[in-house]
């Protein structure tokens, strides 16, 4: 008998590829002569890295980076030599996912995508300008305010002063201004991966769909709605 094992990953306990080698111990005990093949799949969070490098013959990075909530971690992403050149693939969930805070420290409106950015910048300066991005297990709402504060953006307030990029930030931001590597980085390519097709914003949206499941209270959700209504005006204008 020849047996396809081919599991997502069971959120917060096991990634795909530890999900599909616990199957295969059990199927083996149950029948030490069926053919097992492996193939971890991936909905884009947890895992995603794993069973896309694999594929891949991918080289694993482990750099230093941040948490949600900005203390200092590790994490990995994956550098591939494809068609397109150096090929990045990143996580989400790496640095910024629901795994790396405890409960009790989740935080939606200070969440930040920062430690992403971060994976993101140091994979840039390896020369990768196409980018496989997994979207899915993050602890944050912030529409990506992190990854470009981390990528050399400024983010200003009615002010022109420079916001902490979080949820509670999307409210108050008025306007974008390019990082000095600008022109670089519009030559990348993003890939982002996800297994739902959500808009923007609005009762399907991000936050009204998401926030909860992170710990956002119905008020904050309502809030990190507006935050992002706001953000598309500032991205199409800017």
């Amino acid at each position: 008998m020849k047996i396809i094992i081919a599991p997502d990953s069971f959120k917060g306990s096991l990634t795909s590829t530890e999900a599909a080698h616990a199957i295969a111990c059990g199927l083996r005990d149950a029948d030490p002569y069926a053919t097992l093949v492996e193939i971890p799949l991936a909905d884009g969070g947890e895992g995603s890295v794993e069973a896309v490098a694999e594929r891949l013959d991918a080289q694993i990075v482990t750099i230093d980076t941040v948490n949600p909530l900005m203390k200092k971690m590790t994490a990995k992403y994956a550098i591939a030599e494809t068609a397109e050149g150096k090929t990045a693939i990143i996580e989400t969930a790496a640095a910024s996912g629901l795994n790396t805070v405890s409960r009790d420290e989740r935080d939606i409106m200070a969440s930040s995508t920062f430690g992403t950015g971060l994976i993101i910048a140091d994979a840039f300066s390896r020369g990768c300008r196409n980018f496989i991005v997994g979207l899915g297990g993050s602890a944050t709402n912030d529409a990506g305010l992190g990854i470009l504060a981390a990528l050399g953006y400024r983010l200003l307030d009615r002010n022109g002063k420079t916001l902490t990029p979080s949820g509670a930030s999307l409210s108050e931001l008025a306007r974008i201004v390019a990082s000095r590597d600008d022109d670089a980085l519009r030559d990348c390519r993003f890939t982002l991966m996800c297994d739902v097709d959500n808009p923007l914003y609005g009762k399907s949206g991000a936050a009204f769909t998401f926030a909860a499941q992170k710990g956002a209270s119905p008020q904050q959700i309502e809030q990190l709605d507006l935050g992002l209504r706001n953000w598309s005006r500032c991205v199409t204008r800017d």
